[in-house]
């Protein structure tokens, strides 16, 4: 493990700033003197102090205590540190930086399985490229204009990639309700007020705005089963699944079943579609009849770290694919990502991007590319306010409650099978921020992890130590 302190850098710069302007005025009264061909004088024989007179020299670094002491402020956070970094396991690295520089680094550049501090990398691409005030539209499509209430032929809807289409039926089942939510009852209220009642075609759900692969091909087939995520869709609405019997399913075809939800409402709104329901993509000749956009992607963004949510962060990815590669795949999305990070110069060595959410184990990051990404953002930034506060929001609503964590800690968690892992921003004792990530890859990940970061974040919120400068005064 390699230890620095950072403080000790700080009061060497400080004492430079203080010695340096004393010296050159010296040299410069010297200087001057041997011009006007002055002799300068001998020096004065030194007196004895008085008793109780100060003895420490000018130039001495008792002159400056706070500098001196600096260094001892590093002191506790930096040992808990090391002691924490002793007890990981192989497969694990650490880093803490403060203020910018780093104070502990253990194995900063050794490639993990990051679990869901992955979408830490994918916020960061879409934020980037995207743009905080990107929206995803949903549309109603027609070739035939309404007249007198009815609109003859098909229709289509066409999904713009929203990952938070959503019924209120669907956002009842959650303890911490998905927010923002794009309510599709919303986009059929708009659709029955352009006055039309009759629909003598179908109704077609268009999702080729991306491609039909619907799972990551390298994702364990157990994820599915365990409802990690829905199918992946340009046009899903409840995440793609259908409730049945109280119980969530993965739609078989997402596009097709948002457009038998979407017939259901408008029935409900007086709207009859008479050639019922399916899927299809929409002609060049069609026209958008009515429309529904997103939240920003800024709040988007936000929901899929605070609630490490699996579909949100596999659709950003889809997205980022498109808008950068042409491409609207995981694949295509995973190149715009890594070309991102590296175009912002962050440390890529040995960084593996598979997917959006972190749930693929051959991904691959390392704990100082997600300092970095912190350090390169600022505490204040909107990935970081979009992180999960300790002991309120998100996956760590209930972590840290009651400690003198709570409040004080935005992150990023992450659990998988063998990975455990936390990275984010606390906020010191004085205010000052410290960037901070753990991984851990073993067996017991899920007990060794949590118990580790926890520790060092108890730690963090305590930083700076106080600390007695008396004995480093000037004597």
């Amino acid at each position: 493990m390699t230890a620095v302190g950072s403080a000790v850098r700080r009061a060497l710069r400080g004492l430079r700033w203080l010695v340096v302007p004393a010296l050159l005025a010296g040299a410069t009264g010297y200087a001057a003197d041997r011009a006007a061909g002055v002799t300068p004088p001998e020096p004065a024989a030194t007196a004895t102090p008085a008793p109780g007179a100060a003895t420490t020299p000018i130039l001495s670094l008792r002159r400056v205590p706070e500098l001196l002491g600096a260094g001892r402020r590093d002191d506790v956070l930096l040992a808990d540190a090391q002691v924490i970094a002793g007890r990981l396991p192989p497969g694990a690295c650490l880093r803490v930086d403060v203020g910018g520089e780093v104070l502990v680094r253990h194995q900063g550049d050794l490639p993990l399985v990051p679990a869901s501090n992955q979408k830490v990398l994918t916020a960061f691409a879409a934020l980037d490229l995207l743009g905080l005030d990107h929206r995803f539209l949903t549309e109603l499509r027609a070739v035939a204009p309404v007249e007198g209430g009815v609109l003859r032929g098909d229709v289509w809807l066409v999904g713009g990639g929203d990952p938070l289409l959503a019924t209120q039926g669907w956002v009842d089942r959650f303890p911490r309700p998905p927010e923002p939510r794009t309510p599709i009852e919303a986009f059929a209220d708009r659709i029955a007020a352009t006055g039309v009642r009759e629909i003598t075609g179908r109704l077609l759900g268009d999702d080729s705005r991306y491609d039909d692969v619907r799972y990551v091909p390298s994702w364990p087939a157990r994820y599915r089963t365990e409802r990690q995520t829905g199918p992946l869709s340009a046009l899903t609405v409840d995440d793609g699944f259908v409730v049945e019997d109280d119980r969530a399913e993965p739609a078989e075809h997402p596009a097709a079943e948002a457009a038998r939800l979407l017939a259901d409402l408008l029935a409900e709104r007086g709207v009859v579609v008479r050639g019922g329901t399916g899927s299809g993509v929409a002609p060049a000749a069609a026209t958008a009849l009515a429309g529904i956009e997103s939240a920003p992607l800024v709040e988007i963004v936000a929901e899929s770290l605070r609630e490490s949510d699996n579909g949100t962060s596999e659709l950003l990815l889809k997205e980022l694919g498109l808008v950068g590669a042409g491409e609207g795949s995981t694949a295509a999305g995973a190149r715009v990502v890594t070309a991102r990070l590296l175009a912002a110069g962050l440390p890529m060595t040995g960084v593996q991007v598979v997917d959006g959410s972190g749930l693929d184990p051959t991904n691959r990051l390392t704990c100082d590319l997600l300092v970095a990404v912190y350090e390169r953002v600022g505490p204040s930034s909107p990935l970081v306010q979009g992180l999960s506060l300790a002991g309120e929001t998100g996956t760590l609503g209930r972590r840290f409650a009651g400690t003198p964590v709570h409040g004080r800690l935005r992150g990023k968690s992450g659990s998988i099978r063998n990975v455990s892992s936390l990275s984010g921003v606390v906020e010191g004792g004085d205010g000052t921020p410290l960037t901070f990530a753990v991984v851990v890859n073993d067996p017991d990940a899920a007990e060794v992890g949590p118990a580790e970061w926890e520790a060092l974040a108890r730690s963090m919120v305590q930083y700076p130590a106080p600390i007695d400068t008396t004995d480093l005064e000037p004597r």
